[in-house]
């Protein structure tokens, strides 16, 4: 695996650290009782370890299966031509990308790995029989991916009201906090994505992404350096990336459904 992601992997002692991350995710929106937790900790499925840009699935696929990130970073990716190509959402540790699919059994994007990775594929069946049997971990289900609307239309508005850099700058904002990775003012994390790859996720050419790290780099605000994004300043980071953050964290867990 990637220098930066490389470590021992047990099998299903990983899997349940990462289905406990995705537990957490869900409980910050839905209030879960301790069984709906065990629950989600004992989901299981395939494992597979992956090399850097593997194919997850292709667009208008039949999805039998959920994909839980494990280790790495994955991404959903638009291609509105041969030759064009646009990441629309990169996933990391705890995410499950295509939840969207329990529902919905077509893919209506393609995936893939960003780093190589690790990822678990969880039957619709284990899923749906969870669903039945708790219908609050069905509303939990259902708001989770309102949420990850909530991620994909924060992206369109960054793609297309942002300066280049800016650009850049709320997407490592969005990855620092999604990462679990802010701690205090000045930090470092893991984020070894291609300038290529950030052109894609930010509607930049190769160059124009050059140019904003190095805008960036020059601010004092942040630099990218071996395959990692150094923040010098967070506060001043966000207030010039106009982040905020508000649409990856509710105000607080509700529960409709008992």
């Amino acid at each position: 695996m990637d220098r930066m992601y490389s470590r021992h992997f047990n099998r299903r002692g990983n899997v349940e650290r990462r289905l406990s991350i995705f537990a957490d995710r869900l409980a910050s929106h839905t209030r879960l009782h301790a069984e709906e937790r065990a629950i989600l900790g004992a989901l299981t499925g395939k494992v597979e370890h992956l090399r850097a840009h593997h194919p997850i699935a292709l667009a208008g696929d039949a999805a039998a299966s959920v994909t839980l990130v494990l280790e790495g970073l994955c991404a959903r990716v638009e291609m509105p031509t041969a030759t064009k190509r646009q990441i629309t959402g990169i996933y990391v540790e705890g995410d499950i990308p295509d939840l969207y699919t329990v529902f919905q059994p077509e893919t209506n994007a393609s995936m893939e790995t960003l780093t190589s990775a690790v990822i678990v594929r969880i039957p619709h069946d284990v899923i749906r029989k969870v669903m039945r049997s708790h219908p609050a971990l069905t509303e939990a289900f259902a708001r989770q991916i309102v949420f990850d609307g909530a991620v994909t239309a924060e992206w369109l508005t960054n793609v297309g009201a942002r300066e280049g850099r800016w650009c850049l700058a709320h997407l490592f904002c969005e990855m620092a906090v999604r990462l679990g990775r802010v701690v205090g003012n000045s930090f470092s994390f893991a984020f070894p994505v291609c300038q290529e790859k950030l052109g894609e996720a930010c509607g930049l050419s190769a160059v124009h992404v050059n140019r904003s790290l190095m805008a960036l780099r020059d601010s004092g605000l942040m630099h990218m350096k071996g395959g990692g994004v150094h923040v010098r300043d967070w506060k001043s980071l966000t207030v010039a990336a106009n982040f905020t953050g508000r649409y990856l964290a509710p105000r607080e867990p509700i529960r409709y459904l008992h």
